[in-house]
């Protein structure tokens, strides 16, 4: 906890030899740990999750050919399907 009575949450980075990985870790710290005091646990898990939400399903990414996850994630389980695997 700090001063305040606000809930630290600590990142840990994790390492990827993949490139074309986003940095995830860098844009939830800059779109989401940064800007909020989190008063506790229960509150930092519920923003976190709404942001994880929207980054996931309703963002679109460039190196996903401006489609979301969710979109780029469904049209490979649809190839798939159509490819018999």
């Amino acid at each position: 906890m700090d001063d305040s009575g606000g809930l630290a949450v600590p990142c840990k980075r994790q390492s990827s030899s993949d490139t074309d990985v986003p940095d995830t870790d860098g844009t939830l710290r800059s779109e989401c740990l940064n800007i909020h005091w989190f008063l506790d646990l229960k509150e930092a898990r519920h923003l976190i999750e709404a942001w994880r939400q929207e980054y996931n399903e309703s963002r679109p990414h460039a190196s996903l050919d401006d489609r979301t996850p969710s979109e780029f994630a469904s049209q490979i389980a649809a190839s798939r399907d159509l490819a018999g695997t």
